[in-house]
This record gives C-alpha cells, sequence and structure tokens, in this order.
C-alpha cells in the first residue's frame, strides 16, 4: 500500500502532484490510502473513488491522527508528501514509530528561505531539524531550490538524499480541454492562481492598464480566491479598469480558458516551481512568465519578465500579443517538453535515486 500525505484537499500545486502520483499507483493495482491534515474543503479526488483508493480526513487535530495510526498500525510500501510542516510532522511521527513505511519520499513545495523571516522561518527551521531525520528521499523541483536549500541548511547535504526532480504533468483528456466556456467571443489574457501577494495579480493589473492602450478590446481574467479579492477588487476600481478586469473566482476546469485566451500570463514574484505554467503550455503558444524560480529562463518558447517589475512584465506581454510567427513553432516546443515531464518518469528516477542510496 502507498501512502500519501497532504496538507489540504485543495487543489494547489503540490496537491496536484501527489494526485498524479495517486492516480499512477492505483493504475498499477496498487492501493493507495490518502491522508488530509485538514477538513474536507473540496471533491478534488472524487475521480479517485475505486477498491484501490481510500481517503481518510484529521479535522486539524494531530491527537487524531496519532489515535488513528495507533489504532490501524497500517505498513506503508512508500509514503510520499509535500510542504515542510506536513513532511517534519510524518517524519517525527516515524521516529517515535507512530507510523511505519519502508520508505518515505518527501517533496519541497516551495522556497522557504527565499520568502520568510522572523521567527516563522526560525520554526521552519526548527521543522527542518527535528522532523526530516527519517526521510529516504527529499525532492526538489528544480536545481535552484536544491542549492538555496543546502545554502541555508548545509547539515542536510550530509544527512538526506537530496535531488531535483522536475514535476511530472498530466495532459488533460480531450473532454476536460475542449469543454465549451461561454465568453462571449471575448478577446481576453488570462491568469490563474491563489489570490495572495506573491502571485503578483497587483503588478499584471497595473501593467494591463497599459497594456489596454495598444489593446483596447482586450479583457483581463483572474481565476481563482483568496485573502487578496477585495485588494485587487479595489485597486481595479481605484485605477479606472471596472469591466475590463474580471476575477471569476476559482475555476475547477482551467484549460479551455488557457486554450482560448489570446495569451496566458504567469505573473508571480516567487514560487517553488508553477504547474499553472505547465498547464498553459499545454494549451497556448504565447505564455508569459516572470522568471519566478529556477529552470523556466530554459524553457523554450516563453515570453520573459523579471519578477516584480512591471515594466518589464508590459514589454513580454506587448511582444506575446505582437508575435505570430513562431506560434507554431513554440507548440511544437512546448508538447515535447511536456513529454519530458511524464509521471512515469517521475517515477522512474525516483526508482533510480532509492537505488543509489541502496548501493
Amino acid at each position: 500500500m502507498i501512502g500519501i500525505f497532504s496538507i489540504s484537499d485543495l487543489p494547489g500545486g503540490a496537491e496536484q502532484v501527489l494526485k498524479q502520483i495517486a492516480r499512477y499507483y492505483i493504475s498499477k493495482g496498487i492501493k493507495v490510502h490518502y491522508f488530509i491534515f485538514k477538513r474536507k474543503q473540496s471533491h478534488y479526488y472524487k475521480e479517485l473513488d475505486s477498491n484501490l483508493f481510500t481517503i481518510t480526513y484529521f479535522n486539524n487535530n494531530i491527537l487524531k491522527m496519532i489515535f488513528y495510526f495507533f489504532k490501524n498500525r497500517e505498513v506503508f510500501e512508500r509514503i510520499f508528501s509535500s510542504h515542510v510542516n506536513m513532511n517534519a510532522l510524518i517524519g517525527k511521527m516515524m521516529g517515535l514509530k507512530i507510523i511505519k513505511t519502508k520508505c518515505f519520499i518527501a517533496r519541497e513545495s516551495f522556497s522557504i528561505f527565499s520568502f520568510y523571516k522572523g521567527f516563522k522561518l526560525f520554526k521552519y527551521r526548527m521543522a527542518y531539524f527535528f522532523g526530516y531525520k527519517n526521510i529516504d528521499l527529499l525532492i526538489t523541483q528544480t536545481e535552484l531550490m536544491k542549492e538555496r536549500l543546502m545554502e541555508s541548511l548545509p547539515y542536510l547535504n550530509h544527512r538526506l538524499n537530496i535531488v531535483a526532480i522536475h514535476n511530472p504533468f498530466l495532459f488533460p483528456s480531450p473532454e476536460i480541454q475542449n469543454k465549451n466556456v461561454d465568453m462571449e467571443d471575448m478577446e481576453f489574457i488570462v491568469s490563474a492562481g491563489r489570490l495572495m501577494p506573491r502571485k503578483g495579480f497587483d503588478i499584471l493589473i497595473k501593467a494591463f492598464k497599459n497594456i489596454k492602450k495598444e489593446h483596447p478590446h482586450l479583457k483581463l481574467i483572474l481565476m481563482g480566491e483568496g485573502e487578496l479579492r477585495n485588494e485587487l477588487e479595489d485597486l481595479v476600481e481605484e485605477i479606472e479598469l471596472a469591466g475590463e478586469v474580471k476575477l471569476i473566482g476559482f475555476v475547477a476546469n482551467v484549460y479551455p480558458y488557457f486554450k482560448k485566451a489570446n495569451a496566458c500570463v504567469l505573473s508571480s514574484t516567487i514560487e517553488g516551481f508553477p504547474n499553472v505554467l505547465l498547464q498553459m503550455m499545454s494549451q497556448n503558444e504565447r505564455v508569459v512568465s516572470t522568471t519566478c524560480a529556477g529552470d523556466i529562463d530554459k524553457i523554450p518558447g516563453i515570453f520573459l519578465a523579471e519578477p516584480n517589475n512591471q515594466k518589464s512584465l508590459e514589454k513580454a506581454l506587448h511582444c506575446a500579443l505582437g508575435s505570430n510567427k513562431n506560434r507554431p513553432q513554440n507548440n511544437i516546443l512546448f508538447l515535447e517538453y511536456l513529454k519530458e515531464r511524464s509521471i512515469e518518469n517521475f517515477i522512474r528516477t525516483i526508482d533510480i535515486n532509492l537505488k543509489r542510496k541502496q548501493l
């Protein structure tokens, strides 16, 4: 049996990767038990419902989690998890013999040391120190993330097997890609993500204000929910873009919007590696991205902008919207790049690195 542990069931980037791992093992006829620390918030895993899939929620209760494993005594062939706090919690519970597995594979979902400071960063440092002792393989999403982690916590390089493995990407079915969305023949650029500071949506909205001067018929569509909704709505009103910028909330199927858009935009200031960028590339040849994570600058065909730089983002958007000759070539480059990121290659790379550790 495979155990997969996640903080929540909301479909963020880390959750998308864990879901792909679950789907892979189920397709091989292997049972998967999925554990969610928080309360149920979505039906994101409903499609995995089968005789080989079980899901358990702990409702934000560590004692409930401890009692569950004391009572059931499951022994897992492998455990996968993501997020520092979840990785550390499982590692600590393994040290106390509460959770048992033959192999613990943890994934870094974010560059903690590039974002947090003060007491919050201190708490993360303690999580790494006390909770990361029992990890058999620690996965970073890029070489840059690995380098920053080892620079910040050099002792981990001696304690753990750390390897950079690109996030897997699963091509959506034709039914998902081609689902009709009623955009009233609208011309628009689109972005997606949680409405939070590091997504850079405020910078994108301000950049869009100037883009409208050359492309007056364009709208800006933002998909997602979060704490900055009211602030972003106020910004739209303040710079007189009411009706031109649409915050349409959480969208379960983003692919038709990416496919129909005049261009797709990732405006984040910092990321681990943005899975939404891969989703955009699978549908659209005009993709603009800030260099908010390692290896984005190595992707062929992307229109690049500097993070947290409105002028740079405007320039990249102008280039993308004015470019026609490279669109067929970009489509080929994107598809070749995405095929290399299959879940099969992801698991195969994990297997190879685990065998190296055993030698």
